[in-house]
């Protein structure tokens, strides 16, 4: 497990661990290979959702983040931001998923 800013290991043993997936670039979300392969795992049987610190990990654009959330729930997978801080269209996409739990 990659301990991305000082708190990311800790985190993620709390958790169910499964997988991590980084982009090195392209603020599109068709650009992103990490995020298309995290969009393939969230569609396999028994995968209950993703975890991000915060929503910059997803995209500094409000409206990036909003989309790519809007993918994530597509899934019919949650997606726990530990930090919150999702813009308002994209925490209403999330309003009444699942909790994740350890």
């Amino acid at each position: 497990m990659l301990d991305v800013d000082g708190g990311w290991t800790e985190y993620a043993t709390t958790l169910a661990e499964g997988a991590v997936f980084c982009d090195s670039g392209g603020a599109f979300d068709d650009e992103r290979v990490g995020f298309r392969c995290l969009l393939d795992a969230l569609s396999l049987p028994g995968v209950a959702g993703a975890v991000a610190l915060n929503p910059l990990h997803l995209s500094p654009r409000p409206q990036v983040v909003t989309s790519l959330v809007l993918h994530i729930r597509r899934t019919g997978c949650a997606l726990r931001v530990r930090d919150g801080g999702l813009p308002d269209e994209a925490a209403r996409l999330c309003a009444g998923q699942p909790e994740l739990r350890p």
